[in-house]
C-alpha cells in the first residue's frame, strides 16, 4: 500500500527507523511463512498459487515500501525513479492482492463467484493498471514533485475504494457461503481482512509510519495458520473433510434448534474400486479417488460439503431437503464420474453407488446416520450388481 498521508490532520515527520523495523518485520514474517509452508506450495493448485502470490506480493511490497520512504524528498534522479517505481508497484499490488484474495476465497470455499463474476473483477483489476502507466507522464494517481516528494493525486481514493471493495466483497462471499452451505465452512475470512483494514486505518490517520504492508504480512500469516488448523479436519490425499469433521459438527450443533441442523446426507461407494487397485495399481486407485473428490466438490459447489469417510467411501452433506435439488446434485455426480478419464487407465469409466437419507444433528449421532447411510448405499450397490468391494 502506498503511503497515505494526511499531513494536515496528523502532522509528524517520517520516522525511517520505525518504518524500517515495521517493513523488516513484514519481510521476515513472510519468509518464515514461505519456508514453513513449502510442502504445501509445491502442490500446484489454483488455491496454492494464490497463496504463493500473496507471499510474494507481501514480501516485495514491504521492501518497496521502505525504499519509497527512503527516497522521498531526497535529491537525485535515482531517488526520483525509485520513488515512481516503488509507489507504482505498491498501488498495483493493492489491486493485485485484493484480486488474488478473492480468487483464493472462491477456490477455497468452492464458490461460483457470487453476483459479480470473477472474470469481471479480473478485468477491472487490469484496467486499474492503465492509470498507473499514464501517471508516469500525467500525474493523476500520485505525483513526485521537483523535490522528489510524494503526494497522492485525485485518483487515490478510487484505488482505496477498490481495495476496500475487494475486502468487503470477500466478506459478502463468505457470509453468503455460510448461509447457503449452512455450518459447513470453517475458514475464518476475518484472519485476512481484519489486519488489512487495521493497517489501512492506522496509516490513513498517522502519516510518517508504515502499517499496511506489515499488516498484510500478518494477514498472510493468519491465512496459513488457519489453513494449518484446518488440516485436523482434512483428508491428506483428496483435500476433503474427514470423519473428524463430522464429529465436530455433531458436537457443535447437536444442541441447537432450527433448520440449520438438518441436511440431506449421501454416502457414495465407488464401484469396482478393488478391481482398479488390482488391475492398475494403487497409484491409479489414488488418482480415481482424487478425480471422484473433484467431481463431488464441483457437484455440491457451495451447497454443502464433501467428506472422505474411509477408503473409497464419501459422504456428502447437502444444505437442502428439496427433492429436485437433491436429484440435480445426484445427476451431476453420476455425469461427472462417467466423464472422468484417468491418465493411468483412460479406458476406465468411473461410477458410484449412492445411498441417501435426511440427517438431523439434534437427534442423530454420527454412527446412527452413518449406519443408515451405509445400509442404503449397500442396497443401491447390490441393485447395481456390484458387491465385490463389500
Amino acid at each position: 500500500m502506498t503511503r497515505i498521508g494526511l499531513s494536515t490532520l496528523w502532522n509528524t515527520n517520517i520516522n525511517l527507523p520505525a518504518i524500517l523495523i515495521a517493513d523488516l518485520m513484514g519481510t521476515v514474517l513472510t519468509l518464515i511463512v514461505f519456508f514453513g509452508n513449502m510442502w504445501r506450495l509445491r502442490v500446484r493448485t489454483t488455491e496454492n498459487r494464490c497463496l504463493m502470490y500473496l507471499v510474494i506480493f507481501s514480501f516485495v511490497s514491504c521492501v518497496a515500501d521502505y525504499i519509497s520512504f527512503q527516497c522521498d524528498g531526497q535529491p537525485g534522479t535515482m531517488n526520483r525513479v525509485l520513488n515512481y517505481v516503488c509507489n507504482s508497484w505498491l498501488y498495483a499490488m493493492n489491486i493485485g492482492t485484493g484480486l488474488v484474495w478473492l480468487v483464493f476465497i472462491v477456490e477455497h470455499l468452492h464458490l461460483a463467484g457470487g453476483k459479480l463474476p470473477l472474470k469481471k473483477i479480473i478485468i477491472i483489476a487490469h484496467l486499474t493498471l492503465i492509470p498507473l502507466i499514464v501517471n508516469l507522464f500525467t500525474p493523476a494517481v500520485f505525483s513526485v514533485d521537483e523535490t522528489n516528494t510524494y503526494a497522492r493525486g485525485p485518483l487515490f481514493y478510487a484505488y482505496l475504494g477498490i481495495d476496500a471493495f475487494s475486502m468487503i466483497y470477500s466478506i459478502i462471499l463468505y457470509i453468503r457461503a455460510r448461509r447457503k452451505g449452512g455450518v459447513l465452512k470453517l475458514f475464518p475470512v476475518w484472519a485476512f481482512v481484519a489486519p488489512v483494514f487495521s493497517g489501512l486505518a492506522v496509516q490513513t490517520v498517522c502519516y510518517g509510519i508504515s502499517a499496511v504492508w506489515p499488516f498484510i504480512a500478518i494477514s498472510v500469516a493468519g491465512v496459513f495458520t488457519s489453513l494449518q488448523n484446518e488440516l485436523v479436519f482434512r483428508d491428506p490425499l483428496t483435500g476433503l473433510h474427514n470423519r473428524f469433521y463430522m464429529d465436530y459438527l455433531r458436537n457443535k450443533f447437536g444442541g441447537k434448534t432450527g433448520d440449520e441442523t438438518r441436511f440431506t446426507a449421501m454416502m457414495l461407494d465407488m464401484n469396482r474400486f478393488k478391481d482398479i487397485n488390482d488391475r492398475y495399481g494403487h497409484l491409479a486407485g489414488d488418482e480415481a479417488l482424487i478425480a471422484a473428490a473433484n467431481v463431488l466438490t464441483g457437484a455440491v459447489a457451495g451447497n454443502g460439503t464433501v467428506i472422505r469417510y474411509a477408503g473409497d467411501e464419501f459422504v456428502v452433506l447437502l444444505n437442502t431437503l428439496q427433492p429436485d435439488e437433491i436429484a440435480a446434485c445426484e445427476s451431476r455426480i453420476h455425469t461427472g464420474l462417467s466423464g472422468c478419464r484417468l491418465r493411468s487407465a483412460p479406458e476406465l469409466e468411473l461410477s458410484a453407488s449412492i445411498g441417501k437419507c435426511e440427517l438431523d444433528l439434534r437427534e442423530q449421532s454420527v454412527n446412527e446416520f452413518l449406519n443408515e447411510l451405509d445400509r442404503r448405499m449397500y442396497e443401491s450397490k447390490r441393485s447395481a450388481g456390484d458387491e465385490t468391494d463389500k
